[in-house]
């Protein structure tokens, strides 16, 4: 299966990779690692955007540090380079809010969901293995 979505690049599936693996593909997160990680994340990031609306813009503190350094992290940690679902789902789909019916389909036109760190942790498994 190919996973497709407007301007993002095919994604490759392997139903192999585990959190708990000895075949050398395993997931160094586990789901719920990588999903509590994402959600921290999301809530600092809305504290941010408030801090930065109740200060009408004075205080940005995007600005002032290297923020999204645990996106990139994650997204050399799961070898999301290629694909960049974790770009996606983070600032296209902003934490998967903005994802609807039609947003993401594999390569029979049946819906991809990626409205959940869970979903989207579960695309990334199916193709970690293809670039370890």
């Amino acid at each position: 299966m190919s996973v497709n979505q407007k301007n993002h690049a095919s994604a490759n599936t392997d139903k192999n990779c585990s959190p708990i693996s000895d075949n050398n593909t395993a997931c160094p997160l586990t789901k719920e690692q990588f999903c509590s990680l994402l959600r921290i994340f999301h809530n600092v990031d809305s504290e941010i955007e408030h801090l930065y609306k109740v200060t009408k813009g004075a205080l940005n503190v995007r600005d002032s540090i290297d923020f999204y350094k645990v996106i990139d992290w994650l997204t050399d940690v799961m070898h999301d380079r290629t694909n960049a679902w974790i770009d996606y789902f983070v600032y296209e789909l902003e934490f998967g809010d903005k994802w609807h019916i039609g947003r993401i389909t594999d390569d029979t036109g049946a819906d991809v969901p990626m409205q959940t760190p869970e979903q989207l942790y579960e695309i990334l498994k199916e193709n970690y293995s293809h670039f370890v």
